[in-house]
């Protein structure tokens, strides 16, 4: 695998050598940009592991789930260059959305068994990428970061949201990190209310 570059500044960022992922993919989904594609890789890493655990147990009240959650991992999986991963969620979806519980339970364990390899070999990955990568230190996120965050949510302006969240998570904080944690979390599902509310308050 090859290393992904940034194309403004013609340097060349940490090699993805990550098994299951195809970096010739991404690559030309993201246009080299190193840094969207390690938030995606991040989002994936702390979200995939709820759905995996939502396909343990298919059974015939739970296809209609099977089905939904399959096709998310689909769409996830997609966007990390995780082709195999897609493929078998894909296979998964079909099957679940036709009724076949015979079917979506066999797909379903070998699924969620590579699904997980992935996500810790993602996990790994990154964990030796931060080590080697230490950010800047600061006591307590920026109250102009956070209002340009709040703006964006206000207005649903994507661009804004993600500039003021680069920025956030660009910082290790002696005290505030656990509220970065969660406005990633609040943004990945579009809960801008509650991140407005919130930043509201704290502001």
């Amino acid at each position: 695998m090859t290393d992904m570059t940034l194309d403004k500044e013609g340097s060349q960022e940490p090699a993805i050598d990550i098994p299951g992922i195809d970096i010739k993919t991404v690559k030309a989904r993201y246009g080299g940009d190193f840094n969207i594609y390690l938030h995606i890789l991040r989002t994936y890493a702390s979200s995939t592991p709820k759905l995996i655990d939502k396909l343990r147990d298919v059974a015939e009240d739970t296809l209609r789930d099977c089905t939904i959650n399959a096709h998310s991992l689909k769409g996830s999986s997609a966007n990390i260059g995780a082709e195999q991963i897609r493929a078998a969620a894909s296979e998964l979806e079909t099957a679940a959305r036709g009724g076949d519980l015979k079917t979506a339970s066999r797909l379903a364990g070998p699924l969620v068994a590579s699904a997980e390899t992935l996500v810790a070999d993602i996990a790994a990955w990154l964990a030796d990428y931060d080590s080697k990568n230490r950010k800047q230190r600061m006591s307590s996120p920026d109250p102009e970061i956070l209002l340009k965050l709040r703006q964006g949510c206000e207005t649903y302006d994507i661009s804004s949201i993600d500039s003021a969240m680069d920025e956030l998570e660009s910082i290790e904080y002696e005290d505030g990190g656990d509220l970065v944690a969660w406005l990633r979390e609040k943004v990945d599902v579009m809960e801008m209310e509650e991140v407005v509310e919130r930043l509201t308050n704290l502001l």
